[in-house]
């Protein structure tokens, strides 16, 4: 497992950022088996979109279901493969989490090195030219309210919150842990990613 350096210090704790932006009491939990399925990120996608519906606003459902898009994605093609899943619903907001076969939790996520390359004519973040430029997950961190990564016994684990309000119109059921087998911080952004570009992922795996 590498360790993080002065200039790259260890992440935050889950369970510090989960205080630090007041989430509140866990309320639902779940856990997703992402290994052997020929499409893992439309599995991941299905799963936060039906764990979220009714909770939150539309884009606020939007936003996650990108960034777990992203961070799935991330772990084909760095951490050796998506492992597991997990969706927690709390009182004021969400957590996902995606485990994968990496060791470097101090690599998400990355600043780009030249975000303005990610800009279209508008001056808004292109979600397909982020991805292209590899810059997914910096733009999955300003998406998310707070992203860190944690040691996992097979690797590491990527986790994004979301902070906001659940809705009503859904009743929130007791406390649960469910098991489903058989694969697809810093501040928002100033400027929202277009509509057409922000809700397509950048792949379908």
């Amino acid at each position: 497992m590498s360790t993080c350096s002065l200039e790259r210090p260890a992440p935050p704790t889950t369970a510090e950022l989960i205080g630090k932006h007041g989430l509140g009491k866990l309320i639902n939990h779940d856990d997703i088996n992402l290994t052997n399925l020929t499409r893992p990120q439309a599995h991941a996608r299905d799963k936060v979109r039906a764990a979220l519906e009714g909770r939150a606003d539309p884009e606020k459902i939007d936003d996650a279901i990108l960034v777990t898009d992203e961070i799935v994605g991330n772990a084909f093609q760095h951490g050796g493969g998506p492992v597991s899943l997990s969706l927690d619903i709390y009182e004021q907001g969400a957590a996902v989490r995606v485990s994968d076969h990496g060791t470097d939790t101090c690599a998400v996520p990355p600043v780009p090195f030249n975000p303005s390359a990610d800009l279209d004519a508008g001056g808004l973040i292109d979600v397909a030219r982020a991805a292209e430029n590899g810059h997914g997950m910096y733009l999955a961190s300003l998406l998310a309210t707070a992203m860190t990564t944690e040691e996992a016994d097979h690797g590491k684990t990527v986790v994004a919150l979301f902070a906001f309000a659940i809705s009503g119109d859904r009743p929130d059921p007791a406390p649960r842990h469910q098991q489903d087998s058989p694969r697809s911080g810093t501040a928002r952004p100033t400027h929202r990613p277009p509509q057409s570009a922000a809700r397509q992922p950048r792949t379908d795996r």
